[in-house]
C-alpha cells in the first residue's frame, strides 16, 4: 500500500545521546566488495542481521519501471527510494541459517513462468489501480514537478501497462538485469549486531557470501534525465518552471482545501531542524498559522512539518488541511504560504528545544544495537557519502546544534517552493479565474503522470584446516545463550524494605534507561463480587497520577520530559509501570510515591478511565474469539471466582460503579503487604536505590485486614470436564463511524447472509508456569500452531492458526483459528500436525548427537529453540521488556525464571522434546470450543 501523498522519514531517528557509539560498531570490507558492520551486544538475547542493496526506486528508469519493485517483492524485501532491506532477528543458535538466506538475496532469480506470470497480472492491476484513483494523482503530479529531471525515477512513476504490454522474456531479462548490476556484494552493505561474537560473525559471513564474486558497480548514466536538466536550464517552455500547481478531484472535500508546500533546496540538516522545530504541538510556527482566522484550520493536528532524505535530495514538507472559510481558496493559499515564511516561525529556542527532546526521546530508541543497527542501516541507504556515513550518523546531533536559525532563515527565505493546492471540482469551477489570475497551473489527473506529459513523449522507448576452522565457529557460537544467561544472571540483586516490601533489582549499568515495576496484589479478583472492573479504574488512575506528578517535575525542568506510564490488571495483581532516563530514576520513584499515598483520585479521572476502560471491554468482549475464552473459563473453572471476571453479556467496569465505590475502594490497595517492587537498568548505586525507596515506599504501613495472597492462579483441572466439545451462539459486533444522531433509521439486518466464518478455540493442560519444562512446551505450541496453519490455508487462504501460550492470568494453552468453515478439517489438521511433530522428534532421537554442539543442531531442534525465543524473550533487548520477564517470574517466585527456562530450551534434546510432546499432545485437545455456525 502506498501511503497517501508522501512517506516522509523520521529525522530524529538518526542522531541522539547514543548508548552506543561509533567506536562500537566495526567496518570489515570483504575481498569481494561486502562492507560489513558489526556491533556485538552481550546484554540482547538475540541476533538481528540485515542486508542492504542500494536497489531502491530511485535506480529505476525509463525503460524499467517497477522491475526493482518486483525483484524486491520475489526476494521478500522492502524496497524503499534508495534501497531494499531484508532483515532477519534470530537466537544465536539460528543465526547460521539466518547468514545463508540472506546470502541467497544475492544469487540470481529462479522463478517459473507461472509464479512470473503472477506477479505481472498483480502488479499490473495494483498500478492500474493506483493510477486512477486520487492517491496516485496527487503523487504523481507532485513527483512530476519536484523531480522534473527524472520523474521516472519515483515509487509513482511506473507507466500503468509497463508490464502487460512486455513479454514475459523481455520481463525475465530485465530482472536479470538487475540481478547481474545491482545484487552484489560491491552494491550491498551487511549489518550484524547483538549476541554473537566478532570471530563468529566474521566467520559465518565469510563462509557464505564469499561465494559471490567481486564485481564492480558502475551507476548507470541516464541520458534521459540529463537532456531534460539541459532543457530546463535553457528555457525549454516544454517543461514548467512555475511553482505554483492547482489540482482538483470529484473526491476531494468541498469542505476542505489541501495545501503542501515543498521546499528542495534545503541543506538536509536544516531540513531536519525547521520540521523538528515547527512540527512540536504549540510550536510558534503553528500558532502563527493558527491565529490566522481566515485560514480556518482546526487544530495542531491539521498541521504537519517533516523533512525527507533521500541521496539525491532533501525535502521540507509543509501539510495542512483549510476550513471554508469567508475567502477563496486562493487568498487562502496566499496567507499560508506568507505567514509560514514570517519571521516569527523562526524562533532559536524553539529550535533548541525541539533538538534536546527529539535528543533525548533517541536515548530510548538507541537504547539496544537492534535499534541503533536499524537507524544506522536507514541512515547509510540515504547517505549521500557513506564512505563518511557512519561518522556522520553519530555526529548529527552535534552538527545540529551547531545550526544558527538566522542563516536557515535567510535560506528558507530565499528559495520559492512549490506549492499545490487541492480542491474538489466545484471548488474549482467557482475560483478558476482567481487561480489563474494568482498564477497557479492547472495539473489534470489525465495530464499529472509524467509518461502523459508531452515533454516527456519523445523519451519513452518501446518496450582439514577447514574442520577444525568449523569446530572453533560452532564452539563460539554455542557459548551465545550461556554468554547472555550469565551475564544476565550476574546483574541480578534483591533486598527488602524495613516494612517487608520485597525488591528485585537488575542492574545493567550502560543502560540509559530505567524501569519501575510495581505490583499490587489483588487484581480483578478483589472486587469482582460487587463491582466487577474497579481492579482496573484504581490501578488505571494511579498510573494517570504518577504521569502528572511527572509532568509537574518536567514543567519545572527537574526532568528531561522522557518518560513513560502504564498499568495493567490480571486476576490476581495489577502491574504500574515507570520508564524513564536512568539519570532521573529518583524523580520516577518519588513520583509514584506522592501519587499513591498524597494525590486523590479525582471524579474527572475517574470517569475518563472508567470509559476508556468500559469502551475497550466492549469491544473486546465483541469479539468471536474473546466469547469462546470465555466459556472455556467458565467450564474449566466452574465454581471459582474466576468465571465472574469473564462474562463477555455484561459490562466491565459495571455500571453500579460510581464515585463513591472508587474512594472507599482505594485505601484497601495502600497496604504494604500487597506491593512488591521490581527494577531494572540504568540504576542509583545500590545504597542511595535503598535510601531513596526507604524514605518513600518503606513509608506504607501493614493493614492485617488487607493483607495480599498468593498471586498464582490455580491450573484448570481438565479430566473433571464433562465434554470435550462444545459448539456456542456467538454474538458479531459491526463498527460503524457513524453516529447514533446521523444513523438514522437502519435495516435489522446488516448484509446479506447468515455464514459467519468463525474461529475455534482448542485448550489443553500445560506443565507447571514455574517449570522449566513449560519452556519446551511453548516451543512446541507454536510450532503446532505452524503446521497446522500450513495444512489449513492450502484450501482456505484466510485462515490463522496463532498459539497463545499459558501466563500467569490464564494457565493453560490456547490455539486459536481464524475463519474456520468445517470443524472437522481444523480438527484433523491439529491431528496431523500432533501426529508428526512427535515423528519428527522421534526421528532426531535416533540420530546420533554425541559431540554435536549447538550449531550443528537439526533444523527442527534450532526451529524450536528460535521460536521460544522470539516469542518469549525476544523483548529483553529493552529495560520495559526486560521487566515484563521479570515480573512475570515473580509471580511464580523466581525472577529470573525467564532466564532458566532460555538455558533448559538452548541445552534440550530430542527426548526432552519428546517427553513433553508424548504428555501434553493428544489426538485430540482436551477442549475444543466452536461457533454453532461452522459446519462439521
Amino acid at each position: 500500500m502506498r501511503r497517501f501523498i508522501l512517506s516522509l522519514t523520521i529525522f530524529f531517528l538518526s542522531f541522539s545521546l547514543f548508548a552506543f557509539t561509533a567506536s562500537d560498531i566495526k567496518l570489515f570490507t570483504l575481498e569481494n566488495g561486502l562492507k560489513v558492520y558489526y556491533l556485538e551486544d552481550s546484554s540482547s538475547p538475540t541476533v538481528r542481521l540485515e542486508l542492504c542493496v542500494n536497489a531502491g526506486f530511485t535506480n529505476q528508469g525509463r525503460d524499467n519501471g517497477g522491475l526493482f519493485t518486483m525483484y524486491a517483492r520475489l526476494c521478500g524485501g522492502e524496497i524503499s527510494n534508495d534501497a531494499v532491506r531484508f532483515v532477519s532477528k534470530a537466537a544465536p543458535s539460528a543465526a547460521e541459517k539466518a547468514v545463508i538466506s540472506l546470502s541467497s538475496k544475492l544469487k540470481p532469480l529462479n522463478i517459473s513462468d507461472f509464479e512470473l506470470s503472477s506477479i505481472i497480472n498483480t502488479m499490473s492491476a495494483e498500478n492500474a489501480e493506483y493510477s486512477a484513483s486520487a492517491a496516485g494523482f496527487i503523487n504523481s503530479a507532485i513527483d512530476s514537478k519536484v523531480f522534473a529531471q527524472n520523474p521516472w525515477s519515483r515509487e509513482s512513476g511506473v507507466v500503468p501497462c509497463s508490464f502487460s504490454a512486455r513479454r514475459k522474456e523481455i520481463i525475465r531479462s530485465g530482472l536479470a538485469q538487475i540481478s547481474e548490476n545491482y545484487y552484489i556484494p560491491s552494491n550491498s552493505h551487511l549489518f550484524v549486531s547483538g549476541n554473537i561474537t566478532e570471530g563468529a560473525a566474521l566467520a559465518l559471513v565469510k563462509k557464505y557470501f564469499l561465494q559471490f564474486p567481486n564485481r564492480s558497480f558502475l551507476s548507470p548514466v541516464d541520458d534521459g534525465a540529463e537532456k531534460i536538466r539541459a532543457a530546463i536550464e535553457a528555457g525549454d517552455k516544454k517543461f514548467s518552471r512555475g511553482r505554483k500547481f492547482l489540482l482538483f478531484h470529484k473526491d476531494f472535500s468541498d469542505e476542505m482545501t489541501q495545501i503542501v508546500l515543498q521546499y528542495a533546496n534545503l541543506p538536509s540538516d536544516g531540513a531536519d531542524a525547521l520540521a523538528s522545530s515547527w512540527n512540536q504541538d504549540g510550536s510558534a510556527f503553528k500558532r502563527l498559522l493558527l491565529k490566522q482566522k481566515n485560514l480556518k484550520i482546526l487544530g495542531d493536528e491539521y498541521i504537519d512539518v517533516s523533512s525527507a532524505q533521500e541521496k539525491n535530495a532533501s525535502r521540507l514538507i509543509i501539510q495542512s488541511l483549510l476550513g471554508r472559510a469567508k475567502v477563496s481558496p486562493v487568498v487562502q493559499a496566499g496567507l499560508f504560504l506568507s505567514m509560514s515564511r514570517d519571521e516569527d516561525v523562526f524562533s532559536e529556542k524553539e529550535l533548541q528545544k525541539s533538538l534536546k527532546k527529539a535528543s533525548t526521546e533517541f536515548t530510548r530508541l538507541s537504547e539496544s544495537s537492534d535499534a541503533t543497527m536499524e537507524n544506522f542501516s536507514r541512515s547509510l541507504a540515504s547517505s549521500k557519502n557513506p564512505a563518511f556515513a557512519l561518522e556522520s550518523f553519530f555526529e548529527k546531533n552535534d552538527r545540529l546544534s551547531k545550526i544558527d536559525m538566522k542563516d536557515l532563515q535567510e535560506k528558507v527565505l530565499a528559495e520559492e517552493p512549490f506549492v499545490f493546492v487541492f480542491v474538489n471540482q466545484a471548488v474549482y469551477q467557482k475560483y478558476e479565474t482567481e487561480f489563474k489570475k494568482a498564477g497557479f497551473e492547472l495539473i489534470l489527473q489525465k495530464e499529472s503522470a509524467w509518461y502523459n506529459q508531452t515533454a516527456y513523449k519523445n523519451l519513452l522507448k518501446e518496450d582439514g584446516s577447514k574442520a577444525e576452522s568449523d569446530k572453533n565457529l560452532l564452539e563460539e557460537i554455542a557459548s551465545s545463550a550461556d554468554r547472555f544467561i550469565s551475564k544476565n544472571l550476574d546483574e541480578f540483586s534483591s533486598f527488602t524494605l524495613s516494612n517487608g516490601i520485597p525488591v528485585t533489582v537488575k542492574r545493567s549499568e550502560n543502560s540509559k534507561t530505567a524501569v519501575l515495576s510495581l505490583t499490587i496484589a489483588g487484581g480483578e479478583l478483589l472486587f469482582c463480587d460487587k463491582v466487577p472492573g474497579l481492579a482496573s479504574v484504581l490501578s488505571d488512575s494511579i498510573a494517570v497520577n504518577i504521569n502528572r506528578q511527572l509532568d509537574l517535575f518536567a514543567s519545572n525542568g527537574a526532568i528531561s520530559g522522557f518518560y513513560e506510564v502504564s498499568s495493567k490488571t490480571l486476576s490476581t495483581h495489577s502491574i504500574i509501570t515507570v520508564t524513564c532516563l536512568s539519570g532521573e530514576f529518583d524523580f520516577a520513584i518519588q513520583a509514584a510515591y506522592t501519587a499513591l499515598v498524597y494525590c486523590d483520585i479525582t471524579p474527572a479521572t475517574a470517569d475518563g478511565v472508567t470509559y476508556d476502560e468500559r469502551t475497550q471491554w466492549r469491544l473486546k468482549s465483541g469479539s468471536t474469539e474473546f466469547q469462546l475464552l470465555c466459556e472455556a473459563v467458565r467450564l474449566l473453572y466452574g465454581g471459582t471466582d474466576y468465571p465472574k471476571l469473564y462474562r463477555d453479556g455484561e459490562d466491565k467496569p459495571a455500571k453500579t460503579l460510581d464515585f463513591t465505590k472508587i474512594l472507599e475502594a482505594y485505601p484497601l490497595l495502600l497496604d504494604s503487604t500487597r506491593f512488591s517492587l521490581i527494577l531494572s537498568g540504568g540504576l542509583p548505586e545500590q545504597e542511595k536505590l535503598q535510601k531513596g525507596l526507604e524514605s518513600t515506599f518503606a513509608m506504607l504501613t501493614s493493614i492485617q485486614q488487607t493483607r495480599s495472597t498468593d498471586l498464582r492462579v490455580p491450573s484448570p483441572d481438565f479430566a473433571k470436564l464433562k465434554t470435550g466439545e462444545k459448539k456456542l451462539a456467538l454474538r458479531h459486533l459491526f463498527l460503524t463511524d457513524i453516529s447514533k444522531e446521523e444513523a438514522g433509521p437502519r435495516p435489522a439486518v446488516l448484509i446479506p447472509t447468515t455464514k459467519f466464518l468463525d474461529p475455534a478455540l482448542y485448550c489443553l493442560p500445560s506443565p507447571d508456569l514455574a517449570s522449566t519444562d513449560l519452556a519446551l512446551f511453548d516451543a512446541i505450541l507454536i510450532e503446532t500452531a505452524a503446521r497446522m496453519e500450513a495444512s489449513l490455508t492450502q484450501k482456505y487462504p484466510e485462515t490463522k492458526v496463532k498459539a497463545q501460550l499459558p501466563d500467569n492470568d490464564l494457565p493453560f494453552a490456547r490455539i486459536v483459528v481464524t475463519s474456520v468453515e468445517h470443524t472437522d478439517q481444523v480438527d484433523s489438521a491439529w491431528s496431523e500436525a500432533v501426529s508428526s511433530i512427535k515423528k519428527d522428534i522421534s526421528r532426531e532421537i535416533e540420530i546420533k548427537t554425541e559431540g554435536v554442539i549447538d550449531l550443528e543442531k537439526t533444523d527442527l531442534l534450532a526451529r524450536l529453540e528460535n521460536n521460544w525465543l522470539m516469542a518469549v524473550i525476544g523483548g529483553a533487548a529493552s529495560q520495559a521488556g526486560t521487566a515484563r520477564l521479570m515480573q512475570g517470574g515473580e509471580v511464580q517466585k523466581n525472577p529470573k525464571l525467564y532466564l532458566n527456562q532460555y538455558q533448559a530450551v538452548s541445552k534440550a534434546k530430542p527426548e526432552d522434546y519428546f517427553l513433553i510432546a508424548e504428555s501434553y499432545f493428544d489426538q485430540k485437545a482436551p477442549l475444543r470450543l466452536y461457533s454453532k455456525d461452522s459446519e462439521k
